[in-house]
């Protein structure tokens, strides 16, 4: 007897180990859609947001059929924890049929607001947020007219880096075919979110960088050199992850914008200059993009000082992932001949970051610059008033950020317009 005790204790001891352990709060959102009866069960609908680059059809936020009766279908999606605070309390979406041509309308056939998820408290077992849908665009809408301006070519370009395939479009200047030039050489600049720098037809939302029309007419005016322009499109759902440092980690992985530089550096160069007559150098080669494709280039003008030696920086978000771009710039003194940075007082993008931080963090990085020997000849800053996170606030610049990086005697002034 004097042995039963400790031995019924060793047990439930014992079984304790086995019990589960229940982590505290809700580690997804349910996302509930009650749509049109109309809509089969084997429709396919998405969850198109800021969390997923607005990706009309990305396959990881496709809702699942519940139910569906007279009244109704329900359809369900969980968003996971991980990727939802990214965004902190400003998730954006709308539902889709996996298209833009086939988005939620009103029930007068017009535009749907972006939908919003609020503050959210992880701490509640369940979080759910429902949406009523009235309908869906019965087909495809008008699409903006193409607006290239120029010579454009466009490759279908594998990457084994990434193991994906994606358009790169290049635009040739004015007299690139010409026979009398036919021995003569071109700077390059290689631009992120291809798809949104020369044409609106491609855009994501319908307005373009008109990175073409803008090199035609600085280049006929002889205020910059006649240069190639590569656009790379993004990679849509896995945007975030290209273009961010492996600090970032978003639909739980990490961020591998290190391998897009490689893929950048040892593939689609090499091959972009096989094909046309480059210029070698980081004199004669640039590198630009926009919030995270601000980011990206921001890290490749860092791991790779002798092969950029221009870089656009557009409304970048360097204070993510615990400031890991900060922390790599301030340990790095090879910076780029010239950089021309640029932020407006009034954006607010994915995360619902008001306009004072991303001023606030735009002047943080030209002080750190300044602070590593960049003069205005060297460093040319914006803050635009009134100017948005958006294609439009990004042309807008565009012809004094290629003015200062490819012209000569163009104003080099740091400061507000």
């Amino acid at each position: 007897m004097r042995h039963g005790l400790p031995r019924r204790l060793l047990a439930i001891l014992s079984a304790m180990l086995w019990l589960p352990t229940f982590a505290s709060g809700a580690e997804h959102i349910t996302l509930e859609v009650r749509a049109s009866p109309e809509i089969p069960s084997d429709a396919t609908l998405y969850f198109a947001s800021n969390v997923n680059a607005w990706n009309p059809g990305y396959p990881a936020h496709q809702f699942k059929f519940v139910s569906g009766d007279k009244s109704h279908t329900l359809w369900r999606l969980e968003l996971s924890r991980t990727d939802a605070e990214r965004f902190g309390d400003s998730i954006e979406y709308k539902i889709t049929m996996g298209g833009w041509e086939r988005v939620e309308v009103t029930a007068e056939g017009g535009d749907v607001a972006n939908r919003r998820i609020g503050a959210v408290n992880w701490s509640s077992p369940e979080i759910l947020v429902t949406a009523d849908v009235l309908g869906f665009r019965a087909g495809q809408v008008e699409a903006p007219p193409p607006s290239v301006t120029g010579q454009l070519q466009l490759h279908a370009f594998h990457s084994a880096t990434l193991g994906n395939q994606r358009t790169v479009r290049v635009w040739l200047p004015p007299g690139y075919f010409d026979k009398t030039k036919k021995l003569q050489r071109y700077s390059v600049l290689y631009m992120h979110d291809g798809q949104n720098v020369f044409d609106q037809a491609t855009a994501s939302f319908g307005v373009e960088w008109g990175a073409d029309e803008t090199a035609m007419s600085l280049i006929k005016e002889g205020v910059i050199e006649p240069l190639i322009i590569v656009g790379i499109d993004n990679a849509g759902g896995e945007r975030t992850l290209e273009y961010n440092p492996s600090a970032l980690e978003s639909q739980g992985r990490a961020a591998y914008g290190d391998k897009y530089i490689r893929m950048l550096t040892a593939e689609l160069m090499p091959f972009i200059d096989a094909l046309y007559r480059t210029k070698s150098g980081p004199e004669h080669t640039g590198i630009g993009g926009s919030s995270y494709g601000g980011n990206i280039t921001l890290l490749a003008i860092m791991t790779r000082p002798n092969t950029f030696g221009r870089a656009i920086i557009e409304s970048p978000a360097p204070w993510v992932a615990d400031e890991a771009l900060f922390k790599i710039a301030e340990a790095h003194d090879d910076w780029p001949e010239r950089i021309f940075l640029a932020v407006g007082d009034d954006e607010i993008a994915g995360g619902g970051t008001p306009p004072e931080v991303w001023v606030r963090e735009m002047r943080r990085l030209e002080k750190l610059l300044q602070g590593k020997g960049l003069d205005e000849d060297r460093l040319l800053t914006m803050v635009v008033k009134g100017a948005k996170h958006n294609e439009a606030a990004w042309a807008e610049r565009l012809p004094a950020a290629m003015r200062f990086l490819f012209g000569e005697g163009s104003a080099r002034r740091s400061g507000e317009d």
